[in-house]
This record gives C-alpha cells, sequence and structure tokens, in this order.
C-alpha cells in the first residue's frame, strides 16, 4: 500500500499563521465549530467570515470607546481652541463590518455665545463623514466607478455589514465633495511623491469638450405624461433631462518615439468651467518640468478655438514654461482635407493620398494645398462644392500654422489627440453616460472628484491626505480649573 508520508517542511505552520496567536486562533475555531455543528466547508466559510464580522466590529467600538473615556467630560483642547461639554448622545458609526455604536460627548467652543461644537472623538479617530478610514477609502472608490447600489451588492457578496445604499450614497457625494473643494491641496500633496515616467521625453496637452446628462427643473405647472400607477406619495416636481457641456483635459508623457507613457486625466462641469482643469494641468507640467527642465510641450487637439485659447492661455500664464508645440489632431485636420478632395472633381482618394503625401514631406505643403483650393473655388463649381471648399479653405487658413507635421513627426512629436478624445469616453462617458442616468451639478461635481483621484492613481493618497488634514485634530483633555 502506497503511504504518503509528510515533509516537516510542509506541515510547518505558513508565516500567516504564525502571526496569529495560538490562543486566538484556537478560540477562533471553537466558536466557528460551535456555530456550524455539522455544517459543509461553505457554511464554515460563512459563519467565520461573520464571526470575524462581528469580533473587528467589537474591536473598533471599544477602540472609540477608549477615545472617549480618554477625553472624559472635562474641557478638551482641540488644535489649541478651548471646548467644554455641551451634550452627550449615541451615535452609529459605519464601517464595513456593521455599524459601531457610541456615546459620546459633544463640545462646544468657549468663549463663544452658541458657538461651533466639535466631537473630539471623530476628530481623535479620523473618521470621514462618520464612517472608519477603511469604508471612506471603498465609498470613494465606488463613488468614481458606479453606483452606491452597486457597491452595497458587492459588500454584501463580500459577507460585509454595509450601511444602508441611501446612506452610502450620502456619504458618496460628501466624501466627494470634500475631495473637490481640496483638490489643489490634495493634487499637490499626490505630485510631491510622483516621478516621471522612464524615458519621458515630452508632455502632450490637450482640452476637449464632451456633454453629461443634467436634470433640469420644469415650471410646476408643466403638465404630466401618463402613468400606468398612480403616485404613493406626493408627486416630485417635474424636471427635464438635457445634454449640457462638460470638460476633459489631459497631461500625457511620451517617449522619445513618440508613444504615450502615462497620463492624468480631469473633468469638470459646465457650471464649474474649464478653469479647475487647466489649473491642474499647469501644476502637472510645473511639477514634470522642475524634474527633467529638458522635457518638450506639445498641445494637441481638435480645432475649436476657444479650446485653443484656453491652453495657450494657461502656458502663457505658467512661468515654469518657456515655448511648446501646437498640432491640430492629425485626425480631425485629415477629415477636412477629406471633405475638400470630395468637393473637387477628380479622385478623391487619390487626390487625398498625394495630399498626405506631401504633408508628411514638407512643412510648407499645407500652404500649396490652400493655394490649390483657392484656385478651385474661382473654377465657379456648383454652390454645394463651392461652399465645402470654402469652409475648409477657411480652416486651413485659421490652423495652417498647426498643421505642419513633418518636421514635428521626424522629431517624435505625437501629432495625435488619442488621450484626450479617449479620456473623454474610458474618463467621462464610462461612468457620467450610462442608461438612465442624470445628474444634478453638485452630485456630478463629486463624482468627477473621486473619479479624477481614482483614474490618476492618486485616490489613497487623496485619501489619507484629506483625512489627517481635514478630518483630524490634536485633542487633548484638560482640568476647567485651568483656565
Amino acid at each position: 500500500m502506497l503511504q504518503i508520508v509528510p515533509d516537516p517542511d510542509t506541515t510547518a505552520k505558513s508565516p500567516a499563521k504564525s502571526r496569529v496567536p495560538h490562543a486566538l486562533r484556537q478560540a477562533f475555531r471553537a466558536e466557528v465549530k460551535r456555530r456550524v455543528g455539522d455544517g459543509d466547508f461553505a457554511e464554515r466559510e460563512r459563519v467565520a467570515l461573520e464571526l470575524a464580522n462581528e469580533a473587528v466590529c467589537a474591536e473598533l467600538t471599544e477602540a472609540l470607546e477608549v477615545f472617549v473615556d480618554a477625553h472624559g467630560d472635562e474641557d478638551v483642547l482641540v488644535d489649541g481652541v478651548r471646548y467644554r461639554l455641551h451634550t452627550w448622545g449615541r451615535l452609529d458609526y459605519h464601517s464595513v463590518v456593521g455599524p459601531l455604536s457610541v456615546r459620546r460627548p459633544i463640545f462646544r467652543k468657549v468663549g463663544v455665545r452658541n458657538g461651533p461644537t466639535v466631537v473630539p472623538l471623530e476628530l481623535a479617530a479620523g473618521l470621514v463623514e462618520r464612517a472608519t478610514p477603511a469604508l471612506a477609502g471603498r465609498v470613494a472608490m465606488a463613488k468614481a466607478d458606479g453606483a452606491s447600489r452597486d457597491l452595497h451588492r458587492q459588500l454584501l457578496a463580500s459577507h460585509r455589514v454595509p450601511p444602508s445604499r441611501s446612506t452610502l450614497e450620502v456619504m458618496g457625494n460628501a466624501v466627494g465633495s470634500a475631495l473637490d473643494q481640496r483638490r489643489a491641496v490634495l493634487e499637490a500633496a499626490a505630485r510631491r511623491s510622483e516621478t516621471l515616467p522612464d524615458g519621458a521625453r515630452t508632455l502632450v496637452l490637450g482640452l476637449d469638450r464632451t456633454s453629461a446628462p443634467m436634470e433640469e427643473d420644469l415650471p410646476p405647472e408643466t403638465p404630466r405624461g401618463p402613468r400606468k400607477k398612480p403616485y404613493v406619495r406626493s408627486p416630485p416636481p417635474p424636471v427635464t433631462v438635457n445634454y449640457r457641456m462638460a470638460f476633459v483635459g489631459t497631461v500625457a508623457f511620451a517617449d522619445a518615439d513618440g508613444d504615450i507613457l502615462h497620463s492624468y486625466k480631469y473633468g469638470a462641469t459646465r457650471e464649474d468651467g474649464p478653469d479647475p482643469i487647466l489649473h491642474s494641468m499647469m501644476q502637472d507640467v510645473r511639477r514634470a518640468l522642475h524634474q527633467d527642465s529638458s522635457l518638450r510641450i506639445v498641445v494637441v487637439q481638435d480645432a475649436a478655438k476657444e479650446m485653443w485659447t484656453l491652453v495657450t492661455g494657461a502656458l502663457e500664464l505658467e512661468p515654469s514654461v518657456r515655448m511648446w508645440e501646437e498640432l491640430v489632431d492629425h485626425y480631425h485636420a485629415m477629415a477636412h482635407l477629406w471633405a475638400a478632395a470630395q468637393a473637387m472633381e477628380g479622385n478623391a482618394q487619390e487626390i487625398m493620398a498625394d495630399w498626405k503625401a506631401a504633408l508628411r514631406k514638407d512643412d510648407d505643403a499645407i500652404d500649396a494645398i490652400a493655394e490649390l483650393l483657392r484656385r478651385e473655388v474661382e473654377r465657379g463649381y456648383l454652390p454645394t462644392y463651392r461652399i465645402a471648399m470654402e469652409d475648409e479653405l477657411t480652416f486651413i487658413t485659421n490652423n495652417g500654422a498647426r498643421m505642419r507635421y513633418a518636421s514635428l513627426r521626424d522629431a517624435d512629436f505625437p501629432i495625435g489627440s488619442g488621450v484626450t478624445e479617449g479620456a473623454c469616453k474610458s474618463f467621462f462617458s464610462c461612468r457620467c453616460k450610462r442608461s438612465g442616468q442624470r445628474w444634478r451639478n453638485p452630485g456630478l461635481r463629486a463624482t468627477l472628484a473621486c473619479r479624477t483621484q481614482l483614474v490618476n492613481g492618486r485616490l489613497d493618497r487623496a485619501m489619507l491626505t484629506l483625512r489627517r488634514r481635514y478630518y483630524s485634530a490634536d485633542v487633548q483633555a484638560v482640568s476647567r480649573l485651568a483656565a
């Protein structure tokens, strides 16, 4: 009979198990066995996770109570400002393992009638919007990626004990608003630890417009459409949904071959405008040039005049920038030239092939194309074709200086705005234009704040900085006699 002899090395406790005290493992195993009975492995897993939630919930609750006991009901100094006991109350704080019910005091600022109040427990523990740091970070990540109902469903499926879906929604909006309000500070803290991608040679900037479905109020007397079922409660105020402008900006790093290595993406609502995006983009540029002043800068985007004015205006005001190149995205430019070639006599594909080859070899080729179109316009084409050529001639006249692809392509500059165009979809549309979605500006702003930090790889650092700077304080208990 074949006998398998265990290898002593393989039966030794793993490093992960050895870090857990033996007595704790034994007690945990005994309690799981008591609850499971004759259950199978799946039941044992479920019970073990349930017991772990209960144990962690009890531990976190007791840890919060320690803060309360440390402060007591004496006066406290919060970052050097004196506060006095106002009232006691019990509150449930939120965590991924269940509510942490704690009876804690509220303090009011000394010397100010009806002055501001603080909860020393929350400041000492660094709780964010009544949530533990772990849950607050998870909520911010979920806000960046999807709906609160998705997060609630995922936590339940992971055998966690989350707060209600509506609580997660309120918390997500609050955390997102906090990230948005402190955006400049949080991004500055993240940039200090960021380094240039290996091989970075060129900074590629772009700004573009997109749209978002915005919910807008209608007059109360607006007639409503038919309903299959009557309202159980009072009907909500009438609204309509319209797609309104939004903005997306990108800062990308390209190598010596013009290939993109890394990018940062930013978004803003129409109401907020592009200024927050431009500020973040210029700070990225400043940080990159501080690390390597030899980096080249090129702005590549479509031909929208107002977008060029915004980006070049910001670069002109940025003291770290001395010079930059400008290019109309090659794909957009070729689309305009194709429209002109189709309006001309002859084979449009052959004409277009000749133009592409000329533009690839000579920067002045765009001037020759413009001169050819002027002659064609004077030949007396039918109005439909003449107007088409006149429109594209105007496009070339306005943007010809930004269509000199030969020398910049030879210098390995990127000539396409794929990063910016892609961000309109991957950064904005994939999150903010899903089926049935509609937004109010505060909710969209909070979502974009979370998504900006997540997509740019800064969310963990942003949440840590947010908690330490704005949700924490130095709390010291002092005697009332020590006034």
